[in-house]
Formats: C-alpha cells, sequence, structure tokens
C-alpha cells in the first residue's frame, strides 16, 4: 500500500511539472502563429511608409524646382511669364493647399494607433490587432492618394511653367 501511494504520489508530482513546460511551449507556439499571421499587414504598413516617404520626397524636389523656375523669371534670368500662367499656377497652388489640409489631420494619428496597438499583440487579441492594422493601412492608403494627387499637381504647374 505504501508502495502504490509512493508511487502515485511520484507520478502526480511529475504529471504537476510537466504541464507548465508544455502550457510555456504551447504559448510560444500560438505568440509565434499569432505575429506570423499578422505580418503581412505590418509589412503593407511599411511599404506604405516607404510609399509616402518617396512621394514626399518628389514632391519636395518638384516644389523646389518651381520655387527656382519662378525666381529666375522674376529676376529676368529667364523670360517672364505671362498673367495668364500665373493665374494657373495660383489656382493650382490653392488646390494644393486644399488637398493638403484635407489629409492634414491624420498626421499622427498612425503612430497613436500602432502605439495603442501593442497592448493587442501583447494580449494576443487577433481581431482587435486586425481592425487597428486595417485602420492604419486605410489611413496609408488615403494619404498615398492625396499626395498622388498633390503630386499631379504638381507636375501641371510644372508643365505650365516649362
Amino acid at each position: 500500500m505504501k508502495k502504490t501511494l509512493s508511487v502515485l504520489c511520484a507520478a502526480a508530482i511529475l504529471c504537476g511539472m510537466s504541464l507548465p513546460a508544455f502550457a510555456a511551449d504551447s504559448d510560444k507556439e500560438a505568440r509565434q502563429a499569432f505575429r506570423e499571421s499578422i505580418a503581412a499587414q505590418k509589412q503593407q504598413i511599411k511599404d506604405n511608409r516607404a510609399g509616402l516617404k518617396a512621394l514626399s520626397e518628389s514632391n519636395k524636389e518638384l516644389r523646389a524646382a518651381i520655387k527656382e523656375i519662378i525666381r529666375a523669371s522674376k529676376s529676368g534670368e529667364t523670360p517672364n511669364l505671362t498673367e495668364e500662367q500665373l493665374q494657373q499656377v495660383q489656382a493650382l497652388r490653392q488646390e494644393i493647399k486644399d488637398v493638403r489640409a484635407s489629409y492634414g489631420d491624420t498626421k499622427g494619428m498612425i503612430k497613436e494607433i500602432l502605439t495603442a496597438n501593442k497592448e493587442n499583440i501583447k494580449d494576443m487579441d487577433y481581431d482587435a490587432t486586425i481592425a487597428a492594422l486595417e485602420e492604419a493601412a486605410n489611413i496609408q492608403d488615403t494619404r498615398l492618394d492625396k499626395k498622388t494627387d498633390v503630386q499631379n499637381l504638381l507636375d501641371e504647374i510644372s508643365d505650365i511653367l516649362n
């Protein structure tokens, strides 16, 4: 009887120690699977960020080129611009201001969303994490569209001035 009782106690102790070890492995595996499942959305956000950065740089270069053309025209280095050209440029510049104002209020929102989303990732809340990543991606898509619109308007201005 004592041997049976001691064998049962030993078996119970071994089972009690092995379950947390399996749970830890299972938790690591679940966390890894969760991270892999959201990797595509995170990559899309990184790609969008790179696209936004490239568009911003391109727009910056276009604005600098336009300023140089206008400066050269005012200083007499190149032929003066006609009144019609100046009116067209002014109208397009106003459109650019309007477009930039329409997406200006989203500045910083993506960072806030992604910072708040870290807790969802930590808690492995799949639905909340996906929703937050999709919201950030949608904001980025809107900003990409608007910055593309600005670039097209800058191209129009450049065409008018050349």
